[in-house]
């Protein structure tokens, strides 16, 4: 989940992101959700899974655009600048990879 404006740009990795470090790993794209679930972890309504925190920390946006997101993370198991670029083909299909330091 990333933070944008009053709500939370989120993904859903298909592994652990700490992968995305050695390369790409497959991604999600969700639905926003509500500021809220910064905070969350516990089952989704519905019986539509679990939400479990990963990392948390601060990440800071350098660019994003409709196909692909830069960010810096500051978090305890992500850091560095990572880059989530969109599938061609696909909304939802995402891909995300640490560009550096």
């Amino acid at each position: 989940m990333i933070q944008r404006g009053g709500t939370l740009a989120t993904w859903k990795c298909l592994v652990a992101p700490e992968d995305a470090q050695r390369e790409a790993v497959a991604c999600e794209r969700l639905a926003d959700h509500r500021l809220a679930y910064l905070d969350y972890e516990g089952p989704i309504s519905g019986d539509r899974g679990d939400v479990t925190r990963v990392d948390q920390g601060v990440c800071t946006v350098e660019a994003w655009d409709e196909d692909r997101v830069d960010v810096v993370f500051r978090g305890m198991r992500l850091v560095g600048r990572f880059r989530m670029t969109k599938a061609q083909d696909d909304d939802q299909s995402w891909s995300l990879i640490r560009l550096g330091g």
